[in-house]
């Protein structure tokens, strides 16, 4: 949504990736009168609203569109769509954020994966490493991170729970990382990423978690695997979510 406000004898132009839709058809105006206009429009599409004059380059573009993994409703994908209107000096809200995660725990998460509602009846089983940093507007190009870990003191594995950190504008985040999670932030609950198969590895190992995110004309989607060596052998899981046959985004 697009939105201009006029603030004395200054005009900002604000991109809000909000649905206001609702406001628009009901002809609410609340306080704004004639200073905020609502433009309904996908923000891949705006540079035809520029083209034609009836927007402006923005000053502001803020976005909620933040996850468990720091990415929901295809965060990086719908930002780069404002690249070739962005001003020189054009603030983005959030500026940039990362994602961390962790290996956990749990027999009964395991057995219960299918139904999952939360995953807080989990035991972390290693500090929390860094994923990747995402900094928007971010091209949709696939993007491959692996984080390496230390198995010991834990032989039993079943998946990777993800939290993310943001920082909304100069010194201003917020963290859902668990030894900084921001106080009384509960928007957020961690992601998983399970696998299939627990495994064991009875001793000290390295283990890598390797997670690609991946996209084609309709979807976008995470794919993941688990790599370590054990008695000079590779172990490598199978490749989780293949073609996002079990969760996916969809493009349109």
């Amino acid at each position: 949504m697009f939105i201009h406000r006029h603030l004395g004898p200054f005009l900002f132009f604000v991109y809000f990736v909000l649905w206001l839709s609702d406001l628009r058809e009901s002809g609410y105006t609340g306080g704004w009168k004639n200073s905020v206009s609502i433009i309904q429009s996908d923000m891949r599409s705006l540079t035809l609203f520029l083209e034609s004059k009836e927007i402006e380059n923005p000053d502001i573009i803020i976005s909620e569109l933040l996850g468990s993994f720091g990415d929901n409703e295809l965060c990086p994908e719908c930002l780069d769509g404002v690249n070739n209107i962005l001003k020189e000096n054009t603030i983005c809200i959030p500026s940039s954020y990362r994602n961390f995660l962790t290996p956990i725990q749990s027999l009964r998460l395991y057995q219960n994966i299918r139904d999952l509602k939360n995953n807080n009846n989990c035991n972390r089983v290693h500090e929390m490493q860094l994923g990747f940093i995402l900094i928007d507007p971010v091209a949709s190009q696939s993007k491959l991170a692996d984080t390496s870990i230390d198995s010991n003191p834990f032989p039993l594995l079943m998946g990777f729970a993800a939290h993310f950190e943001v920082v909304l504008y100069k010194n201003i985040i917020l963290s859902t990382h668990p030894e900084r999670h921001t106080e009384n932030l509960f928007s957020w609950f961690p992601g998983l990423f399970p696998l299939r198969k627990l495994f064991y590895c009875p001793n000290e190992c390295n283990i890598v978690f390797n997670i690609k995110r991946k996209f084609d004309k309709e979807k976008v989607w995470y794919e993941w695997f688990i790599e370590y060596e054990e008695n000079g052998e590779l172990i490598k899981s199978e490749l989780q979510n293949e073609n996002g046959e079990s969760q996916s985004m969809n493009l349109s």
